[in-house]
């Protein structure tokens, strides 16, 4: 985890969103690149997520999705 000062930490895919999402982390990555997961490209080419916007992005995904199944 990298953090500025008073950031909240960045996350992995596969070791932090993907478990605490309880999902794969290829998922974790695949939303990133279809730009429903918002996340950043460090400087080594890695990809890390702040929980904070994760959620949001997450949850707003699950309720467009419940909405397109009720109508």
């Amino acid at each position: 985890m990298t953090r500025g000062p008073g950031q909240e930490p960045y996350l992995t895919a596969q070791q932090q969103v993907g478990k605490r999402l309880e999902v794969a982390w290829p998922l974790v990555l695949r939303e990133y690149r279809l730009g429903t997961l918002p996340g950043r490209r460090m400087r080594d080419g890695t990809i890390r997520f702040r929980w904070s916007e994760v959620v949001v992005a997450w949850d707003n995904r699950r309720q467009l999705s419940f909405e397109d199944e009720a109508a």
